[in-house]
């Protein structure tokens, strides 16, 4: 083991102590913030005994940590639990000496069962030379591109100032075509009439329904878990000119930020369940739960978001959700989709294949 780093556990009882310290929270060097700990500590599937982070010491200082969150898992009719590796991050001074493996080797100590479910390509390869993982299923990791959204050129590493300079005129002709294309293309869409109803989480009827779509689904399904992930403390906008704490892997989301659960109704009949996640005018569908057969309300529904709230980019990791939108022709300028493998520990040879991932599910 490298002596010169200390991996320092932390209970979820221990972190609600530290919480609750003031002093703790005036260190510059903290790579994480207050709201990101209270999103772990709200987790209903943790115990107070559970260790949920995982803190790399140098020189009494945090210079790396990995989150974990404990979820449950169905093999069968049983109930595993696991956990999610979640918000990676090391100071840039201290990466490639060997923490990542330290905190991984540490994490599967403690949750021999755990589950991946996105990584950078650096951290995905160590994970699997190291014999810690394997992989278990790939979803397509879709953007929509109706229009030039800076935000996400941005992570795709397209940051110049060619691109800052004709990003303007080219939004303003792009949203012009893009509102006519979108225009015609719902006009000739044939859909039955769908009403949504809005809600702050999962009621019982709704989860009646999400049970029956979930059996597919690997994560177990529950209403105090759907309404933990859905009404996430991290979806708080970040404030324009305020300095971001460090970014970890799953950082920050955004600026302008809207998040809804809306129930979609056929006359009287409950058809489908949706989390619907606007970020800088990217538009996500976390949880995703449709009835066969009304594929193309679903389709006119993500039509209307996009016309009336100008979104640039439809991102979807859902296989269904991106069947559709193929399906029925969604007008974009651009379709970006590359494969994101779900990575399970050995340990967890057990599970049956060709689970579904939601966006939703796993690391925040």
């Amino acid at each position: 083991m490298n002596s010169e780093y200390q991996i320092i556990p932390h209970t979820k009882a221990q972190l609600r102590e530290l919480y609750g310290q003031p002093e703790f929270w005036r260190a510059s060097w903290l790579p994480f913030t207050r709201l990101r700990l209270k999103q772990y500590l709200e987790n209903p599937l943790a115990a107070e005994e559970d260790v949920l982070w995982l803190n790399a010491l140098h020189q009494g200082r945090i210079v790396a940590y990995l989150g974990l969150l404990p979820d449950l898992v169905l093999d069968g009719d049983r109930l595993v639990k696991i956990a999610w590796p979640t918000s990676w991050w090391a100071d840039p001074k201290h990466r490639g000496k060997g923490i990542a493996a330290l905190l991984f080797d540490r994490a599967l100590e403690l949750y021999p069962y755990s589950c991946v479910n996105s990584a950078t390509p650096w951290a995905r390869r160590l994970l699997l030379k190291r014999g810690l993982y394997k992989p278990y299923a790939t979803r397509p990791r879709s953007f929509w591109f109706l229009n030039l959204n800076p935000h996400t050129f941005r992570d795709f590493g397209i940051d110049n100032r060619l691109f800052r300079l004709l990003q303007p005129c080219g939004h303003a002709l792009l949203g012009r075509i893009g509102k006519a294309r979108l225009q015609a293309w719902l006009k000739g869409l044939p859909t039955r009439q769908v009403k949504l109803e809005y809600v702050s989480e999962p009621d019982p009827e709704s989860m009646e329904m999400i049970r029956e779509l979930a059996r597919s689904e690997l994560s177990h399904k529950s209403p105090e878990v759907l309404a933990w992930r859905m009404n996430n403390l991290l979806y708080s906008p970040l404030l324009k000119g305020i300095p971001r704490r460090h970014d970890t892997y799953f950082g920050n989301t955004g600026e302008e930020i809207l998040s809804y659960q809306v129930k979609l109704w056929s006359e009287e009949e409950l058809v489908g369940f949706l989390n619907l996640l606007v970020v800088d005018k990217v538009l996500r569908i976390p949880y995703f739960y449709l009835k066969e057969g009304f594929e193309a309300e679903f389709a006119a529904l993500v039509g209307r978001i996009c016309l009336h709230n100008c979104i640039d980019v439809v991102y979807s990791q859902h296989p269904r959700v991106n069947a559709i939108l193929k399906q029925y022709r969604l007008p974009h300028f651009h379709l970006k989709s590359y494969p994101m493998e779900v990575l399970v520990s050995p340990a967890l040879d057990f599970l049956p294949s060709g689970r579904t991932v939601q966006d939703g599910d796993g690391a925040f």
